[in-house]
């Protein structure tokens, strides 16, 4: 496992590599209950448990939030609205801890790294 210096340089590189589109792609399926196909055989036969659908979930709307207030300027955001996206980031971030350490987790940040390159390949 890397720890310190050498994690925080990984980190650098890795977060230039995900593709916010092929990401929300991956978490649609996952909010759904479902892995996409390539993934299918990893997950098992468990479905899709509660926490990672809530990260799942939470991920999609968050990212469609953040590109509406990015590129839609006539798109006003009002204070409840808000505050129901931070609310649902909280949540996903308390779901996110119960299932980061387990498989279920691992597949998914997987997924969502490289799930384009392996669709293709199946």
């Amino acid at each position: 496992m890397l720890r310190g210096r050498k994690r925080s340089d990984i980190r650098l590189v890795f977060r230039r590599a995900f593709v916010h589109a092929h990401m929300k792609g991956v978490a649609k399926s996952f909010a759904g209950g479902t892995a996409p196909d390539a993934w299918q055989a990893p997950m098992g036969e468990a479905p899709v448990s509660k926490d990672l659908r809530q990260v799942a979930s939470a991920f999609v709307n968050l990212q469609e939030a953040r590109h509406e207030a990015d590129y839609d300027f006539r798109r006003l955001f009002i204070r409840s609205e808000v505050h129901d996206l931070i609310e649902a980031a909280e949540k996903a971030a308390s779901s996110w801890r119960n299932v980061r350490g387990n498989p279920e987790g691992q597949v998914f940040m997987t997924a969502l790294l490289v799930h384009d390159r392996v669709s293709r390949a199946v």
